[in-house]
């Protein structure tokens, strides 16, 4: 917990209005973080991961972290990334998938998913540009809500959404820690 607190404080914006200049360490705050008992990424030779330290803005950082990016061209298609997660649990001693079915997420091309090792945290990518869009798989081809659904909204249709690729240089698509 102590970790999960430490990240967080990490995570937050500066908010010094006197600074000049850009500001360091700092990257617009993710959907979510929490504890995870597995991760698993569908079609896993589409995704680009890499290792990446966090924690701290010196390198080696306390967590040891998977960042794994979908590397599709703008509109392509969303891969997907399902979690298991034990606090979600309803009753946290026994596994039950059907009570508790893992949560599935679609992460859209350019945006990253973070798995961190050393305290089972995942990093969830920002959604707020989605609006009323589920970052879950459940549309059909045409991106209309279907309760078979097992598709993401379509990545050409997510591509014209206000905010897709809403700044250039540093965006939200990339959670970095600058040195």
């Amino acid at each position: 917990m102590r970790f999960c607190t430490g990240l967080l404080v990490l995570l937050a914006p500066s908010v010094d209005g006197k600074r000049k200049g850009p500001k360091k360490n700092t990257f617009v705050a993710p959907h979510e973080i929490h504890q995870y008992e597995q991760a698993k990424f569908y079609n896993e030779p589409d995704w680009e991961c890499r290792w990446e330290s966090i924690g701290s803005t010196k390198p080696g950082g306390t967590a040891s972290c998977m960042a794994c990016q979908n590397p599709n061209d703008g509109g392509g298609d969303a891969l997907i990334v399902e979690v298991k997660a034990f606090y979600k649990r309803v009753d946290a001693r026994f596994k039950n998938e059907t009570a508790n079915a893992p949560r599935k997420h679609c992460i859209f091309p350019g945006w990253e998913f973070w798995v961190c090792m050393d305290n089972n945290m995942v990093i969830e990518p920002d959604t707020d540009w989605l609006g009323e869009i589920k970052d879950k798989p459940i549309y059909d081809k045409d991106g209309i809500k279907d309760v078979g659904g097992k598709l993401c909204y379509p990545g050409s249709k997510a591509a014209d959404l206000s905010g897709y690729d809403r700044f250039d240089g540093y965006t939200r698509r990339k959670l970095e820690v600058m040195h």
